[in-house]
């Protein structure tokens, strides 16, 4: 009798241990699938998921791998940290503010601070000078760049783009300026071209941004071997939002003409 009842109590606990392996695998499915929709395109891959129980609400799950990242942001070199600052940034502008995950703002500021700790300058070594080509080549499609910057780099690196064959909707391009207008920015290209936008929501940043998109529009303008109609017609209606949204009752600089 006491030897059936310790077999069926064996394999009480082997059905229980195996029913336990499976919801542990059922709920790392999808969980993974989310992390790699959501950070991997920041982070790129391994990450670091050891122990994280997914059986736990999403929520939980995400901000243990935030700050995990979070933890590892002094081991990056300079390039591979602005790298990861640019496209954090370029996903949370995507998300309007007021639905921004208390995880992403904490990563978002946690990268700012660590900006900060580092005080990079233009004249803060080899290491500083590492990154940019390939942040170009990623960014804006360009392996090598000559006859200086283009004026739209700032843009770009947010993947802001207008026209038929790579133009993005009216909302997220909105999306976008109202991060690239209200938000510290991450390094494009160098000190001196990120120090042009000045600080976030002021009459600084605000002029950058509209006085980029309206040369844009002029540019455009001029060059007539090319249709450029519906460019030109995206790029006002964007220039109409930021007058209306920003300039309106809060500035008094002279708003850019096309």
């Amino acid at each position: 009798m006491e030897a059936a009842a310790l077999r069926r109590a064996r394999l009480a606990a082997a059905a229980a241990e195996a029913a336990k392996r499976a919801a542990e695998l059922a709920a790392r499915k999808p969980a993974l699938a989310l992390i790699r929709e959501r950070y991997v395109p920041t982070f790129g891959l391994p990450m670091d998921i050891s122990g994280i129980d997914f059986r736990v609400p999403p929520k939980i799950y995400l901000a243990e791998v935030l700050k995990r990242q979070i933890a590892h942001l002094p081991d990056l070199t300079d390039g591979e940290f602005v790298t990861i600052w640019l496209r954090f940034s370029r996903y949370i502008s995507g998300i309007r503010a007021a639905e921004r995950a208390l995880r992403d703002t904490k990563f978002l500021a946690a990268l700012d601070a660590e900006w900060d700790r580092r005080k990079v300058t233009a004249d803060g070594g080899e290491d500083y000078f590492r990154w940019p080509s390939t942040l170009i080549s990623e960014v804006v499609g360009h392996s090598t760049v000559s006859g200086g910057w283009p004026r739209s780099g700032m843009l770009d690196a947010f993947d802001y783009h207008v026209g038929k064959t790579r133009g993005v909707t009216s909302g997220a391009r909105r999306l976008i300026l109202r991060f690239l207008f209200e938000e510290r920015l991450p390094l494009v290209f160098d000190t001196a071209y990120t120090a042009e936008w000045g600080r976030p929501a002021t009459a600084e940043r605000l002029h950058k941004l509209a006085e980029t998109i309206a040369a844009l529009v002029r540019n455009s303008k001029y060059n007539t071997g090319r249709d450029y109609a519906q460019a030109i017609s995206e790029w006002e209606d964007d220039l109409s939002f930021l007058w209306s949204t920003y300039y309106v009752d809060y500035f008094c600089f002279g708003w850019p003409v096309t």
